[in-house]
């Protein structure tokens, strides 16, 4: 069971439901279980609403893939919306799974069996909010039954990285120069034309897990090393090698709203990064972007062409970019799905934009605008909370200054879990969204964090009169004024 202090108690395996009674609605459902939502080729325009949309009457059902501290937000949006909530993944102390009307173990990378979940259940929408391995299998299921979702061939496209960067190729993009992995005479070439070296990730991993920046100095032992990493960290034992260039240079993240193929909001967020010796740059957080109009423009131009070349028509899809040293953008990342650590929390407070609401309404087949409400003041940021040593999770404690800041937040461990220094996006203790006059102090936080919050561990002395300890509470999952 959840409880208000953001913690887990312990909760039985398969399917858990809340007690209080959705079986009127259900009965309903069983009685009109033939019947689809409307397909995703529907020709009627799309509308414009307000972010409150709240649907009534007949209660639908949203199959959200997931209930990962990424998704805890949006599946407490979709059951404020009115909607009956279903989660499913193998990770049922995940603490989205509280907040849903049932929780159901099933892998979201398992194809068939959530397809099998969702006939049972009868569902009308799929969800994969901010995660990876997941878009896959929502657009497979939305396939298969006739669902709200973009075309299946659409989002392999997006999703594979080596089929990306052909796809981006192919429509005469700047893209880094790549080769299949597989291929071991290329990447000795590719590694000999780069004197920053080369990076190697799998086809169809995520949060840089399987990563390796080969540099151009390593052996040919380590460029097989990174290659075998790479594979191993693959679902479909594929990978891709690829220049590594511009390092040190600006770095940026971003979503794009699409409807009927056109981008209609895009949000961007300037990258924090901190480099670790032969690893990807490790993403501490997002601030106030660092261009203007003329820059965002071309940024969305960019993106549109992509999203034209794969085929994608609605959702909400997330990309990471960089600046060359001659001021061009190469989008060096991009995911059919919509981005975590409450990025989506962060546009609402900042533009005043719902990119939640707008992906769940979406997944049910609601191809809606979000109207722009009035943006909050102040610059915003993301803050990701990472331990700096292995140990046994007891609390985080926050310094003053910091706890003034925090408007959205949301923990990813329990006291007494056990956690390790950064290595991968899964060594992760929280995420909270900052707002601050002063932008400088926002990078300054992200970049010498260990000044502003402890994670303590069990064992760990504490001077309680130096900070405050954190407990999530309701207020902090909503943007504040």
């Amino acid at each position: 069971v959840g409880r208000r202090d953001g913690r887990l108690d312990a909760a039985p395996r398969g399917p858990r439901t809340r007690p209080a009674a959705h079986a009127a609605c259900d009965a309903h459902r069983l009685a009109r279980r033939g019947l689809r939502s409307r397909a995703p080729h529907d020709s009627r325009p799309a509308v414009e609403a307000s972010p409150a949309l709240v649907y009534v009457g007949v209660m639908k059902t949203l199959l959200m893939l997931g209930g990962s501290p990424h998704q805890v937000h949006a599946i407490r949006r979709a059951v404020a919306m009115g909607l009956r909530v279903v989660t499913c993944d193998d990770r049922p102390d995940n603490p989205g799974h509280v907040f849903a009307h049932e929780y159901h173990e099933v892998s979201t990378t398992d194809l068939d069996g959530v397809l099998a979940l969702a006939g049972r259940v009868g569902i009308d929408g799929v969800l994969a909010y901010a995660s990876d391995p997941a878009a896959l299998t929502a657009a497979y299921v939305a396939d298969r039954l006739g669902l709200p979702g973009d075309p299946l061939g659409a989002v392999r496209r997006a999703q594979d990285k080596l089929r990306l960067r052909e796809v981006q190729a192919a429509a005469d993009l700047p893209v880094p120069e790549f080769v299949d992995a597989a291929d071991r005479d290329a990447v000795r070439r590719l590694r000999q034309g780069h004197p920053d070296g080369i990076v190697v990730k799998p086809t169809d991993a995520s949060g840089s897990r399987g990563v390796t920046v080969v540099p151009a100095d390593a052996s040919g032992a380590d460029a097989d090393a990174a290659v075998a990493t790479a594979l191993a960290a693959s679902r479909s034992g594929r990978a891709v090698a690829e220049a590594f260039w511009g390092q040190g240079r600006p770095e940026h993240a971003g979503d794009a709203l699409v409807v009927d193929g056109r981008i209609h909001y895009l949000g961007l967020l300037a990258k924090l990064l901190r480099q670790r010796p032969g690893a990807m740059p490790e993403p501490v957080g997002g601030g106030p972007p660092l261009f203007g109009p003329v820059e965002s423009d071309a940024i969305r131009g960019q993106v549109q062409v992509l999203v034209d070349a794969l085929g994608l028509r609605n959702g909400a899809y997330n990309f990471d970019l960089r600046v060359d040293g001659d001021g061009r953008f190469t989008i060096i990342d991009f995911g059919a799905r919509m981005g975590g650590t409450l990025v989506g929390l962060l546009y609402e407070a900042r533009d005043g934009i719902d990119l939640v609401g707008a992906c769940i309404d979406l997944a049910i087949g609601v191809r809606r605008v979000p109207r722009a409400t009035e943006p909050g003041s102040g610059h915003l940021s993301i803050l990701r909370i990472q331990a700096d040593r292995d140990g046994a999770f007891r609390e985080l404690r926050l310094s003053k200054e910091l706890a003034g800041m925090v408007i959205a937040s949301q923990l990813a461990v329990q006291s007494g879990q056990a956690v390790r220094a950064y290595r991968d996006s899964g060594d992760l203790v929280g995420i909270m969204v900052l707002r601050s006059t002063d932008p400088g102090i926002l990078s300054t936080i992200a970049m010498d964090p260990q000044r502003f919050f402890t994670v303590v561990m069990v064992g760990d002395a504490v001077l309680e009169s130096d900070s405050h300890p954190f407990l999530l509470d309701d207020a902090l999952s909503r943007p504040g004024p």
